[in-house]
């Protein structure tokens, strides 16, 4: 099978189906500080520029989905121009968004 880069409605549709588990609470926390999907650059250890969706942020902190790994992500949000080079990917939408959260 070869890889293709996912599209916004195919991340959006990947999201609203697992919003679907989230607890009651935190769905409600989710749509609070979700955004948009908006793409942005990255680097894979230190390889060619590739982009990542963003699709929530806080405390600095983004919440991507690595369509590589076709898993959720949380990362720091780099200063201004810089690009991403690492993040920590969860199986689900559920664990990346609670290290969103708990995260220092």
């Amino acid at each position: 099978m070869n890889w293709h880069p996912i599209t916004r409605e195919e991340l959006e549709l990947i999201v609203q189906k697992s919003l679907i588990s989230l607890p009651g609470d935190l769905r409600e926390h989710f749509q609070c500080v979700a955004e948009e999907p908006r793409q942005v650059p990255c680097r894979r250890g230190g390889g060619n520029l590739e982009k990542l969706f963003v699709i929530a942020t806080s405390n600095h902190r983004l919440m991507v989905f690595d369509d590589v790994e076709d898993e959720f992500g949380v990362t720091m949000q780099p200063p201004a121009g810089e690009v991403l080079e690492n993040w920590e990917l969860f199986p689900d939408l559920e664990s990346a968004f609670r290290g969103l959260l708990n995260a220092p």
